[in-house]
């Protein structure tokens, strides 16, 4: 939901860096609560999905909370709930059994569930794109500079994209059956996938 990331956004920029106990590993962990309940189950199509997911969105605004009342300051609370306010509101009424939200959502819930290879694809390609990095560096210029790789990558992005996509092993044959054979030529900026577009203009391939 969209105030979940309007949480995650705000708390990231302005979450106090010389708090000793705070640390933006514990957003991570929140975050993936919701994220692994949308891998194992998507989009609700019935009443007890959504029952599933209502439960899943309050245990991680919850475990953002306890985060924020102890890592920010009142002012910093403050905004953030004049951020998240409206999104909370269309949560609630989407969580209230019998609203008016809720029945159209389930009515047209079946249409809205997206592929679900989708993002089976997107953490075997991360993971496989991880995987060839980390080798090229290390054949060039040794193990550290893996490490140090990481470490960088951790500090742009956090750890989500690797506590989210963990469960991938771009070898193994649910990966190898979403991606592209090995030795395949990449298609660059005709690809079908806009994420491969990008990065193929981005790197001038």
């Amino acid at each position: 939901m969209k105030y979940l990331f309007a949480f995650t956004i705000f708390i990231a920029l302005a979450y106090q860096a010389t708090a000793q106990s705070c640390h933006l590993r514990e957003v991570d962990l929140c975050v993936a609560t919701m994220i692994f309940h949308y891998q194992g189950s998507g989009v609700p199509v019935d009443e007890s999905g959504v029952e599933s997911l209502c439960e899943s969105i309050d245990e991680t605004t919850q475990c953002l909370r306890n985060f924020t009342n102890k890592c920010m300051t009142p002012v910093q609370r403050e905004v953030l709930q004049l951020i998240a306010e409206g999104s909370e509101a269309t949560v609630k009424d989407f969580c209230t059994p019998g609203s008016e939200v809720r029945v159209k959502f389930l009515k047209h819930a079946k249409s809205l569930k997206p592929n679900s290879t989708k993002s089976g694809t997107l953490c075997c390609g991360f993971r496989k794109f991880l995987e060839c990095g980390e080798k090229l560096t290390e054949q060039k210029c040794g193990r550290e500079a893996v490490e140090m790789g990481r470490t960088i990558a951790e500090l742009a992005v956090t750890e989500l994209p690797n506590v989210v996509c963990h469960s991938f092993d771009p070898n193994s044959s649910s990966c190898q059956a979403l991606l592209p054979p090995k030795g395949s030529t990449p298609k660059g900026t005709q690809s079908g996938s806009q994420l491969a577009r990008l990065l193929a203009t981005a790197l001038g391939n």
